[in-house]
């Protein structure tokens, strides 16, 4: 089976194809691209139209889309709190409030579509999230400022320490092995 018409993009104007023959330094490089250009950069704008659920999916999307890289090991679950717990607002939240964050949130909005038990995504809060009795509340602005300082520090580490590079540009080969064998010659 060969996909015809369109040109799969890794990331926005990079052809996955050119991913084949890249050097680590540049797959992390379209890796950042990729996060920002498909994920952060589109969540900004909805959130400029004060669109604040879809900028809200596209935030846990992202964070998905990265902890797959650099936490890597681990059932979804646990390199989704191993990630979030990096970003400043998340650290103070105990165990069970993480749950409830990856459970009404992450798996409400990617599995069902929705946030679970009254949770939501409000611009009416001063910082990332808020808990109130079992209630999340999350500020899709202030998430999607702290997902990007959090790759862009990631990106720089990564690029700083080769077996960390290397790593990463294995995983996303490996990843994406199935894609490559479906482009066209």
């Amino acid at each position: 089976m060969k996909r015809t018409g369109d040109i799969v993009c890794f990331s926005p104007n990079y052809e996955l194809s050119r991913l084949i023959t890249a050097e680590p330094i540049e797959i992390v490089d379209q890796l950042e691209r990729r996060v920002e250009g498909f994920y952060l950069g589109p969540a900004d704008l909805l959130n400029r139209k004060s669109h604040s659920f879809a900028a809200g999916v596209l935030c846990f999307v992202a964070i998905d889309a990265i902890a797959r890289y650099e936490v890597a090991r681990g059932y979804s679950s646990d390199r989704f709190k191993k990630w979030i717990v990096k970003l400043p607002d998340f650290r103070q939240l105990a165990d069970g409030e993480l749950d409830l964050v990856y459970e009404d949130f992450r798996n409400g909005l990617l599995h069902e579509g929705r946030i679970k038990r009254a949770g939501q995504f409000t611009y009416k809060i001063p910082k990332t999230v808020l808990i109130e009795n079992g209630v999340v509340l999350i500020n899709p602005r202030v998430l999607v400022d702290q997902i990007r300082a959090a790759l862009e520090l990631y990106v720089e580490k990564t690029k700083s320490d080769r077996r960390r590079l290397q790593l990463l540009a294995h995983a996303i080969m490996k990843d994406f092995e199935e894609d490559f064998k479906l482009l066209p010659p």
